[in-house]
């Protein structure tokens, strides 16, 4: 090799380390960032398209890709477990790898569903780039490219010269969302603190806004104003649609009965209120260069207007509503039907879908009623999985059924395995002895079973956050969770007798 081309080589490489650090300063999410890697290496590399997957409980889940190709197929919600795909192994080596003939990769890897959808695409190569942090697998950066043949050790040399800047890039964003979501959690803490609401409450809203956005995307309606980063927004800003009730007096917020006309023009304030407050911290963040709650401030303020121009605060009518508030409403009255209340029974699931259809085109967008039948299917898995648990008896069988799913997963003996099937008993278990907590006087065997619980999930968070090989080490974790599970289900037992 001359001298030129080392030359040409060491300034691409300081170039792509330029491109890697102004993206990361001027972007506080993942999809702005990689959309702005996307047109630099697009342009500097050629290629024709860029996609992020991050590794995150036990699944590397697609996340973002921004493509050359009129159609991109691989994207969101698809998810594999680590064990069940090449990645893992890839991850656990931290070293790129470059694929430039998928076709012919596919043919002896029929099980790579992942392959499969990037030649539907039109991509004939590919370079894999493990994003690692402290030796920890945290994602993967995705080049790709419609000619076969198109990645050179050349390009690998390059990027690796990037490699701690792009790998420290990433993790700072995904940090940053990270605050994010637990800034929000806090906020959803207050106001369930206030209102006697548990977070499963709070997680079915998300749930099912989440299930709406999927069907509104699959089938392409308001294709303009919906994509897989304003969904992911929705699922993460959602809970805090109620956070202005900390706001309201007691005697209104917590009264058994119904509300006189009064007490319900009081309650009504909770929009504005927590509109106010948010609004206040997205000043800030403004000025700090922070994020954005826009989408929790159009979900907090309008998720109680109706299509028809009837609800409040402010009596906007049809899509003059915030498309993430309509997508909001429907979710959280659909709760409200399927929850107990101290007013009322739970209506039936049935009724309550029935109840949302009628109100269709008054109080309802009928596009996103229509989204929410379609998606009724995974309605009806959310309202099971994230049921609130009302028994010692019902949270040892909800445990046992969990700790099946870990355990098959971890085995590879389940071939597909939804993160919702990975998270909620953590949530339902959790939010039941927390709620038994202050009627329980204060004895060793209680004590024995909050600590179980807590080192159960310990435990699966290693299997599910780490990855590992096929090996002792990932046995003895396993037998770890067994043991830890068996003592947690003999307490719970023990208990419901």
């Amino acid at each position: 090799m001359n001298k030129k081309d080392n030359i040409g080589r060491l300034w691409k490489s300081h170039y792509i380390s330029n491109i890697i650090s102004d993206a990361a300063m001027d972007s506080v999410s993942i999809d702005a960032f990689t959309k702005k890697l996307y047109l630099a290496f697009r342009y500097i590399l050629n290629i024709d398209r860029l996609a992020f997957a991050v590794f995150e409980n036990g699944l590397i889940k697609a996340e973002f890709a921004h493509s050359a190709s009129e159609e991109v197929y691989l994207k969101p919600p698809f998810a594999q477990h680590y064990l069940k795909s090449s990645l893992g192994k890839v991850g656990k080596e931290g070293k790129v790898r470059i694929i430039n003939d998928l076709e012919s990769y596919f043919l002896n890897h029929k099980y790579s569903g992942a392959t499969e959808l990037l030649l539907k695409e039109g991509m004939r190569s590919s370079l894999t780039f493990p994003l690692m942090f402290e030796d920890r697998c945290i994602g993967f950066l995705f080049l790709n490219s419609k000619e076969k043949n198109k990645f050179s050790s050349e390009i690998s040399e390059s990027l690796a010269f990037a490699e701690k800047l792009l790998s420290m890039a990433f993790h700072k964003i995904m940090l940053m969302d990270k605050t994010v979501i637990n800034t929000i959690a806090g906020l959803t803490e207050l106001s369930e603190k206030r209102d006697n609401e548990t977070g499963l409450h709070m997680k079915r809203i998300a749930m099912y806004s989440k299930a709406i956005c999927e069907d509104i995307i699959l089938n392409g309606v308001y294709s303009g104003d919906i994509n897989y980063a304003a969904a992911k927004e929705i699922f993460e800003q959602s809970p805090l649609h109620d956070i202005g009730k900390v706001g309201i007096q007691d005697n209104v917020l917590l009264k058994p009965g119904k509300l006189s006309p009064e007490e319900f023009n009081a309650m009504k304030e909770h929009s504005a209120i927590g509109y106010t407050v948010l609004n206040k911290i997205n000043t800030a963040n403004k000025l700090a260069g922070g994020f954005n709650f826009k989408t929790g401030e159009d979900i907090i303020r309008h998720h109680h207007e109706k299509w028809d121009g009837s609800g409040y605060p402010d009596g906007l009518k049809g899509e003059n509503i915030p498309l993430s508030a309509r997508i909001v409403a429907v979710a959280d009255v659909f709760d409200a039907l399927t929850s107990k209340r101290p007013y009322k029974e739970p209506f039936s699931i049935e009724k309550s879908l029935e109840i949302i259809e009628q109100s269709s085109g008054s109080h309802f967008d009928p596009k996103i009623v229509r989204a929410f039948l379609n998606a009724q299917d995974k309605i009806r898995c959310i309202h099971k999985d994230y049921a609130e648990i009302n028994s010692f008896k019902e949270a040892m069988h909800a445990h046992s059924k969990w700790a099946e799913i870990i355990i098959k997963t971890v085995n590879g003996d389940k071939r597909q395995t939804d993160e919702a099937e990975l998270l909620p008993t953590k949530c339902r278990v959790g939010v039941f002895l927390e709620s038994v907590t202050p009627f329980i006087k204060s004895n060793e065997l209680f004590t024995n079973l909050v600590s179980a619980h807590n080192d159960v999930h310990k435990i699966a968070e290693k299997l599910l956050t780490e990855m590992h090989d096929d090996s002792a080490l990932l046995e003895s974790y396993l037998n770890e969770f067994k043991t830890a599970s068996i003592k947690l289900e003999t307490i719970l037992d023990s208990f419901s007798d």
